[in-house]
Parts: structure tokens; sequence; C-alpha cells
């Protein structure tokens, strides 16, 4: 299973107002938060190839928001913010699945 499968499911679920159980929510945040994990490592990765280069630029002395803004040229910046916004929907999820799980566990 992949992340967006996992969403995928339970939000199709909940729009058709298909009952799930509460072990089926604490799995999927598991899940989701296992899975995850490759994606904070991304995140770090890219995050760390722009520091480097923002830290290179301002040796070569040049104005702290020249060197942030052509340090997002180092990387892919559209797709950083892309898995940025991806990390922030699932921890997001995530929340929402514990709350679902313990809202559920009252109602039986």
């Amino acid at each position: 299973m992949t992340i967006d499968s996992i969403i995928e499911e339970l939000s199709q679920r909940v729009a058709d107002n298909i009952p799930i159980s509460p072990a089926s929510w604490c799995e999927a945040a598991m899940r989701l938060e296992t899975l995850a994990t490759n994606l904070d490592d991304d995140l770090a990765i890219l995050q760390g190839k722009m520091e480097n280069k923002e830290a290179e630029l301002l040796q070569e002395e040049m104005t702290s928001a020249k060197a942030k803004t052509l340090s997002k040229l180092c990387i892919d910046y559209p797709e950083y913010l892309k898995l940025k916004a991806k990390i922030k929907r699932i921890d997001s999820f995530i929340i929402t699945a514990r709350k679902r799980s313990t809202i559920n566990n009252f109602n039986t």
C-alpha cells in the first residue's frame, strides 16, 4: 500500500458512509506514519541542499535575501513545495484518524 492509496481508500469510505472500525483508523495512522518517514528524509535532503547553497552564497558576500532566493535554484523547488504540502496533509490525516478512532470507541 502507498500513502495515496491509504488516504484515498479511507476518504472514499467516509464519502460513501461506509463504517470504519477504530482499529482500521489506528492501523491507517500507523501505516501512514511509517510510510511518511521516507518523505521526511527526502524533505530533509532537499532542505539541506538549499541551506548548503545558501551558506555558499553568503560566503561570497551576497545579501541574505538574494542568497536565500538563489539557493532554491539548486533543487526542484516546485517538487519541494509539493512534498512539504503532502507531508502536511499526511500529518493532518493522521491526527484525524487518531481522533476518529477515539470518537468511535466512545460510540460503541
